[in-house]
């Protein structure tokens, strides 16, 4: 009778030690694939800012030539006028 709920006792113990064992390499398994995820969102994070950088970057170079030409044409619009009134007042015909 003792001897059998030792060897019971024995087992339980044992049964017990094989789930926890498979319970920490499941965990193990889980963490590191967590791990991976994690790094591969952050990857991915990275990549997505510097192509957004990027578009940011070419969307102001692009802004800042258009307002370039804008400011041009309308410099020569006024140099333009300002020739033709100094004309006008000098008493030549535009």
């Amino acid at each position: 009778m003792l001897t059998d709920e030792m060897t019971r006792l024995r087992s339980s113990i044992l049964a017990m030690r094989n789930v926890r064992g498979a319970m920490m390499n499941e965990l193990e398994q889980s963490n590191k694939a967590r791990k991976r995820a994690v790094s591969d969102l952050c990857r991915h994070f990275h990549h997505a800012r510097v192509s957004m950088a990027r578009r940011a970057k070419a969307e102001r170079i692009a802004g800042l030539q258009n307002l370039k030409r804008v400011v041009c044409a309308h410099r020569q619009a006024l140099r333009s006028d300002l020739n033709g009134a100094r004309q006008i007042w000098a008493g030549r015909s535009a």
